[in-house]
């Protein structure tokens, strides 16, 4: 009787470990429960729930991507082409214009085009082995912010799409540049509490576009990092985060977009210049003129040079290799000196300066 139910529990296991081993995929399909993922655009509305996802070919590979911090992570990544399933419906990732991650946050990170038309997009679901409780964008060897987490929508739009801007181009020109640090100093920093500490010297990037925008701009904004980095992202998902203009104990990287909200891999550090449709911003603290306003995009005859109190002054685009921005921290000042012999003594220092525009 012992041997009968010793053999019956050896039996009983052995089953038990081969419906296992056959149904890793309903597995992997469980980790995401009831997750949902809608690709929306260009004529195209599909959900995917988990068993629709799980149940398309995966592809494996090992990578890598770039941390915030600069760190180079290698990891194993398992999932489904995304360039396939637009294949599948009659569309070429390829010829895409735009292609907008969305969380479930509500975050958008929107994929710079000189990545999605060269690389394809994996729909990560298992990382290191690991199943995923939701899916998640992968761009092997890009910049973890293109690793968007909780994966609830993937916008795309146009088909063909502008070229790519060229190096040194702006992808939308504007016609005014606002300066962010003497903006900042009739705002209120406040303090943000961020993985048990006390991130001080913040500003509302979304109380910044109320006083200078006049509110939250639609559209995108393409961001530019004094180390290079370049991307473009929806102007409200920027304009809900924070702006901490210096480094402190906590956090580097300064000026820095941050939220609380999102992973660091989505913060843009050493930010330097943001482009929104007509306005530019810039968040620096010194710059040659005529480079900033190269920048930008802004090309007249005239720019005018206004003030936080008011006072306006005219300089030719002749003068404007002359000039110099500088940001003065004692005096919570930031000014514009020109060197040009042509100039009158009220042309050649601008103090407080608030805005730069095209004079038309």
């Amino acid at each position: 009787m012992s041997k009968k139910l010793s053999f019956f529990t050896v039996l009983l296991l052995a089953l038990a470990l081969l419906i296992s081993g056959c149904t890793g995929e309903d597995q992997s399909a469980g980790a995401l429960g009831d997750w949902n993922l809608q690709i929306v655009g260009d004529g195209l509305d599909i959900t995917l729930d988990a068993a629709a996802m799980t149940s398309r070919e995966q592809i494996a590979l090992e990578c890598t991507n770039v941390s915030s911090t600069g760190e180079v992570v290698t990891t194993q990544i398992e999932g489904f082409s995304f360039g396939d399933l637009l294949a599948e419906n009659g569309l070429e990732q390829a010829s895409l214009s735009e292609i907008t991650f969305v969380c479930a946050d509500g975050y958008e990170m929107m994929v710079p085009a000189e990545i999605f038309k060269a690389k394809d997009i994996i729909i990560m679901l298992k990382q290191d082995g690991e199943p995923l409780t939701a899916p998640r964008s992968a761009i092997p060897d890009e910049r973890a912010m293109f690793w968007a987490k909780d994966l609830t929508q993937i916008k795309i739009a146009g088909d063909g799409g502008a070229a790519p801007a060229a190096q040194g181009e702006t992808a939308n020109a504007a016609e005014k540049i606002i300066f962010f640090r003497q903006a900042a100093s009739a705002m209120e920093a406040v303090e943000v509490q961020y993985k048990n500490a006390a991130i001080d010297g913040n500003y509302s990037l979304n109380d910044f576009a109320d006083a200078y925008l006049g509110g939250v701009p639609e559209g995108t904004v393409n961001l530019t990092a004094t180390d290079g980095f370049e991307k473009t992202e929806s102007a409200s998902a920027f304009f809900a985060n924070y702006l901490l203009l210096e480094n402190n104990q906590q956090m580097e990287g300064a000026p820095r977009s941050w939220s609380p909200e999102v992973g660091e891999g989505m913060n843009t550090k050493f930010l330097d210049l943001a482009v929104i449709g007509g306005n530019a911003v810039y968040f620096g603290a010194q710059t040659p003129v005529g480079e900033l306003l190269a920048a930008a995009g802004l090309n007249a005859d005239n720019y005018k040079f206004v003030a936080s109190d008011g006072y306006e002054v005219e300089i030719p685009a002749a003068a404007i290799s002359s000039g110099t921005i500088l940001w003065d921290a004692e005096k919570k000042m930031m000014r514009a000196d020109f060197t040009d012999g042509s100039l009158t003594d009220n042309q050649k220092k601008v103090k407080y300066l608030i805005s730069v525009e095209v004079v038309k």
